[in-house]
């Protein structure tokens, strides 16, 4: 029995300049908008483990968001039916749901097996520090690993616009992209934002070791938490009144 066990996590970050003018269309109406951001050792993690059954049983999917207290256990021939899904655990459905999509074609039939897909954020929602992008990058890493030849490593562009739009329709607001890079790709990141395309250049370590001298990195969000997607919202809404 070909058992997979798979471990994925990403960073969240910080920004050091340009945060928001990375969504669209705001960066279309500025000239040359750039942002710099830095990866932190605050992880989003997924776990994915399959185990293949034989016969008839054709298995179930377990959905659990630790840091959330969220489980979500079904049968695979009730996963494509839209069931009540909690909150905390929408996000891991419709990656699944997206990348099952895949496996299927691929493979040219469903999976048979049991499969526990299982996430640890470590940074609190709300604060600011691209979280739920960072838990949407961990989830694609396990995800695409299982299902796809692609390595989210080698080839992560590929994803970002992905899962930019599929965590758009789950918090129903605009969502901008630097996040998913800070995420795909840690370390310091400059990012711009052109018409059709956009292009990212790693810094140098070296940079990180003296910003790292020069900086102190102190999160306060057990009573003050950054209201972003607010934030995000009412900066489109300013540009096209």
């Amino acid at each position: 029995m070909d058992i997979k066990f798979i471990h994925s996590r990403a960073p969240t970050r910080i920004d050091l300049a340009g945060g928001t003018l990375d969504l669209w269309p705001l960066y279309l109406f500025l000239k040359n908008p750039t942002t710099l951001n830095l990866a932190i050792n605050l992880f989003a993690e997924a776990n994915l483990e399959f185990r293949p059954t034989t016969g008839s049983n054709p298995g179930h999917v377990i959905l659990k968001s630790d840091d959330q207290s969220q489980e979500l256990q079904l049968p695979w021939d009730s996963f494509q039916k839209t069931p009540e899904i909690p909150h905390a655990l929408i996000l891991h459905f419709k990656l699944l749901q997206f990348f099952l999509e895949k496996k299927t074609t691929i493979d040219s039939a469903p999976p048979q097996g049991d499969l526990i897909l299982r996430t640890l954020a470590r940074s609190p929602a709300g604060a600011g520090l691209g979280g739920s992008s960072a838990l949407s990058i961990a989830l694609i890493g396990a995800l695409a690993t299982w299902t796809t030849s692609i390595d989210p490593k080698t080839q992560g562009e590929k994803f970002i616009e992905i899962v930019r739009d599929i965590e758009t329709t789950v918090i129903q607001v605009p969502a901008g992209l630097q996040d998913y890079y800070g995420a795909m790709f840690g370390g310091l990141q400059l990012l711009k934002w052109k018409t059709g395309s956009h292009s990212r250049e790693s810094l140098s370590p070296d940079t990180i070791k003296k910003l790292d001298q020069r900086m102190s990195l102190t999160c306060m969000v057990a009573s003050i938490l950054f209201l972003v997607y607010n934030v995000n919202q009412n900066v489109l809404e300013g540009v096209y009144n």
